[in-house]
């Protein structure tokens, strides 16, 4: 590992951890403006344990808030659509600017959960479609943002399946919290850092998982390893 994400593996192991930690993850910034005041507001008036410390941030509580509320991060809520967070934020503004929006996000930072239904609701090819996978759901919805408001989206893919060469490329889903890179449905592996049950489990990606298995095993969620491709170790030289 590098220097950077042996800091980050290690303090993904605590409740509380720095706020620079949940930038680097969630692409929020808790410790000034809207952000910060949204979030000692829920931990105040709501009578919810606290969040903020200095600069420090809880970050059970933290996700525990999120989830409460309905959202996610719009770094996050970018990967659920297979695109960056520039692409994510050129379409926002254009929906919204051009009135086709129904959910109304007082922060920009933090969007509802549900964001990519409302989206497909916007295309009636789309509207009663079963999706083979994710991938199949982010290359329709790019499309279909092409096609009818000459939008174009730049891709997420997921880091895994672009060091293997795979066509089509799985496009990402959520992120690695270790190394921040972008991981595929496919390509995922939890890991078990103690969270509470109620919250998601924290994600690495196959190909950092094949490069740190070592490190990494004793921190696997559930009893089974998961699988490493061929290909991967014969690109990592196992």
């Amino acid at each position: 590992m590098t220097s950077e994400e042996e800091a980050r593996f290690h303090q993904l192991q605590q409740s509380w951890c720095p706020a620079k930690l949940i930038e680097e993850i969630y692409g929020l910034d808790l410790r000034s403006g809207k952000l910060r005041d949204y979030f000692e507001r829920q931990s105040s008036l709501l009578k919810r344990p606290e969040i903020l410390r200095d600069t420090q941030v809880h970050r059970y509580h933290f996700e525990t808030t999120l989830q409460a509320n309905q959202l996610v991060p719009r770094k996050w809520a970018a990967a659920k659509l297979g695109m960056t967070e520039a692409s994510f934020r050129t379409m926002y503004s254009y929906l919204e600017t051009n009135g086709l929006l129904s959910t109304f996000h007082i922060i920009p930072e933090l969007i509802n959960k549900y964001f990519d239904d409302e989206i497909t609701q916007l295309f009636n090819e789309l509207r009663f479609t079963t999706f083979a996978n994710h991938t199949a759901f982010c290359t329709k919805i790019h499309e279909a943002l092409s096609s009818r408001f000459g939008l174009k989206i730049e891709p997420l893919y997921c880091v895994t399946s672009e060091v293997l060469k795979e066509q089509p490329c799985d496009f990402a889903q959520v992120f690695d919290c270790i190394t921040l890179n972008p991981v595929g449905m496919k390509y995922k592996v939890w890991l078990d850092f103690k969270k509470p049950m109620n919250l998601r489990p924290d994600y690495c990606s196959t190909l950092f998982y094949a490069q740190e298995r070592v490190a990494l095993e004793p921190f696997l969620a559930g009893t089974e390893k998961p699988p490493i491709p061929a290909a991967l170790l014969s690109y990592l030289g196992r």
